[in-house]
Parts: structure tokens; sequence; C-alpha cells
């Protein structure tokens, strides 16, 4: 079987593919939930933040069939995304059969789907922090970007750890 695999004159474009996928993901993707959890936990209107949550906790669900029949229901030729293209004067551009954005549309999907189940530990992490350092901290005038760098980070970060480690771990497996 290795020899057949390694015969394939495809296999070290494959190769390529995955490790440049892989490491788009890690670069893009990863530093994202954190940034969600930070931006619904700072909505200051309960009822919107769990319909936030929920919203982007939902495709997660679905199958990997509907992601895609979505995305190419919106970014198809005859979808609004290149509708509104023609309208502008531009070129309706086929997404799903151009093979420079092959590796775009699966981290943008991949992205899409898992974004909201993954931000979830970090919100739980975010909302187990004591209020009374939040209003400490305001009262010594800290602003949102100190009391992000100094409270809410320090606290989040040994998550982000173990989190980037099954992150790498999963992307080789």
């Amino acid at each position: 079987h290795f020899e057949m695999i390694f015969s394939d004159p495809e296999i070290f474009r494959v190769v390529r593919n995955t490790l440049i996928i892989s490491i788009m993901k890690i670069v893009i993707l990863f530093p994202l939930p954190v940034v969600l959890a930070v931006m619904i936990t700072e909505l200051r209107q309960k009822k919107f933040s769990k319909l936030v949550q929920g919203l982007v906790f939902l495709p997660h669900f679905f199958s990997w069939v509907v992601i895609v029949g979505i995305f190419n229901s919106i970014f198809g030729l005859y979808g609004p995304v290149n509708n509104f293209a023609e309208a502008l004067g531009g070129e309706a551009i086929y997404y799903m059969g151009e093979p420079g954005w092959f590796r775009w549309l699966v981290v943008i999907l991949s992205g899409w789907k898992e974004i909201g189940y993954s931000s979830i530990v970090y919100i739980a992490a975010i909302m187990s922090i004591d209020p009374a350092l939040y209003e400490a901290a305001k009262i010594d005038g800290a602003n949102g970007w100190e009391t992000f760098w100094k409270i809410t980070l320090p606290v989040v970060k040994p998550i982000i750890l173990l989190n980037s480690i099954y992150t790498v771990v999963s992307l080789a497996t």
C-alpha cells in the first residue's frame, strides 16, 4: 500500500494541501472562538447574548452536506452574492468550482460550522470570573482592553493552551 501511495504523482500535492489547510486553520480559526466568547460575554442584554450564542452554536449541529448546500445557495452562480456582484458590474464566480478557492472554502466552512461550539468552553471560563475583579478594575480606571489583558486573558490562558494542543493533535489525525 505504501508503494502504491508514494508512487502516485499526486501524493505530494495532496500532502502539501493538507499541511497548508492545517496551518491556515490554526492561524486563522484558532483565535476566533476566544474573540467570539469575549464578544458574547461583553453583550449587556442577556437575552440578546443568549440569542447570538444560540445562532453561532447552531451550525455545529448541521451535517456537512447541509453546510455546503447553504454555502452553495448563497455563493453559487445564481446566489445573492453573485447577483450583487453582477449588479455592481462584476462577474459571477463559481466559488465551488475554482481551484484557487478550495483551501479558503475548507477553512471558511469549517470555521463557520465549528466556531460557536469551540467558543462554549471560553464562554464558560469567562463567566466563572468573579465580577468583583471587573468592578475593582473599573473603579481603578481600567478600560475594556486593560481588563481583557489583565483579568480575562490570564484566566482563559490555560484553556487556550489546552485547546491549542487539542487542535494540533486533531489536525494530525
